[in-house]
């Protein structure tokens, strides 16, 4: 549910998916690219959070990955 909430304030489109597992059609907020954890004290983690934002096509440097289009820009178009 917490997903669900950043995806709504981020503007990012939830996609559903189906769970291997059991068949079962699931929503997925996030890029592909998210992943959750459970850290040794038993608190939920959520990692690789870069995916949310579009990437900076105007940039031609080398390290071109980590450069993000920051939120408040898209909420500004």
């Amino acid at each position: 549910m917490l997903m669900l909430k950043v995806a709504e304030a981020l503007n990012i489109k939830t996609n559903k998916v189906i769970d291997s597992s059991d068949g079962n059609v699931v929503d997925i907020a996030g890029s592909t690219e998210v992943k959750g954890i459970r850290g040794a004290d038993k608190r939920a983690y959520i990692v690789d959070l870069q995916g949310l934002t579009p990437r900076d096509a105007n940039y031609l440097g080398d390290d071109y990955h980590t450069c993000l289009v920051r939120p408040e820009l898209i909420n500004l178009f």
